[in-house]
């Protein structure tokens, strides 16, 4: 899933949230329901980089083989993680020191990001025990821009209808 789904279903926690939509809420849960993949923003840049990318920034297809290509930046920033073992320490330790809702928005992302991911991206749910991968069932953070702006679009209407209840 894309940056922007993943930070409007962050919002939508907060706003689900007790207190509602706040600005300490809305940036708490926001960012949580993003951290997962700003882990993995150095290996973005050097992809980008090495495929000479306009500000770095790498295209869907500079991903493929960087598994093989860069092993430890992907086990740490990927496979750790996205594993259970780190899931679980992650938001057990949100959920101490922020609270559920922040928990909440960080579990989601990662909920949401197991049956999206397939192929050298799946999720290794048993790493670093097993490299075994989950097969997901679409590869959503490889869709065209307008298949996200949909999913924005309907991610936003799910915020204002809870927002405005």
């Amino acid at each position: 899933m894309d940056l922007g789904s993943h930070a409007l279903m962050g919002l939508s926690i907060a706003a689900s949230a007790p207190g509602g939509l706040t600005w300490e809420s809305g940036l708490a849960c926001g960012v949580a329901s993003i951290a997962p993949d700003l882990i993995f923003v150095p290996l973005g840049v050097a992809l980008g980089r090495h495929h000479r990318r306009p500000l770095w920034v790498p295209r869907a297809a500079d991903w493929q083989g960087a598994r093989a290509r860069y092993p430890r930046a992907t086990a740490l920033s990927w496979d750790l993680p996205y594993s259970l073992l780190g899931a679980a320490v992650v938001v057990s330790s949100l959920a101490w020191w922020l609270g559920g809702a922040v928990a909440l928005a960080y579990a989601l992302h990662l909920a949401i990001d197991y049956p999206t991911h397939t192929g050298e991206w799946a999720v290794r749910p048993l790493y670093p025990f097993s490299s075994w991968p989950l097969p997901g069932g679409v590869s959503a953070w490889e869709w065209p821009l307008a298949a996200m702006a949909a999913s924005w679009a309907v991610l936003t209407a799910l915020l204002l209808l809870l927002v405005y209840r």
